[in-house]
């Protein structure tokens, strides 16, 4: 499921030379791994001519915001483009649960079976 994608602009920054836009997305890749959510470890970044582009996907749009906001403050960022994709998880069928309710592989469900 996939909302239209979020554009914030910033008032506008001073030029950011073309040698500096390596700098600035690897300023955003670490404040992204730094989170203490661990899908905004994986958000993909790139940037030209002042706009941060997000991409990836995550499982909620609190995460999708959160994302964009670690990187809303970085210097030279004067529109964030946020395409990262929310994603939900199909839920598991009867047989992908173990009698526990937990997902059990193939293997690991057949040596249960014979055991008890």
């Amino acid at each position: 499921m996939k909302l239209a994608d979020s554009h914030v602009k910033r008032p506008p920054a001073r030029a950011v030379t073309p040698d500096a836009e390596p700098a600035i997305v690897q300023t955003a890749r670490d404040q992204l791994r730094r989170s203490l959510y661990p899908g905004l470890r994986h958000v993909g970044c790139r940037f030209a001519h002042g706009r941060l582009h997000l991409s990836g996907r995550l499982r909620s749009y609190f995460e999708k915001q959160l994302a964009q906001e670690t990187v809303a403050h970085l210097p030279g960022v004067i529109e964030i483009i946020n395409e990262i994709d929310v994603w939900y998880p199909e839920p598991l069928t009867r047989s992908q649960q173990g009698s526990n309710g937990l997902q059990t592989t193939g293997s690991l469900r057949n040596a249960c079976s014979r055991l008890g």
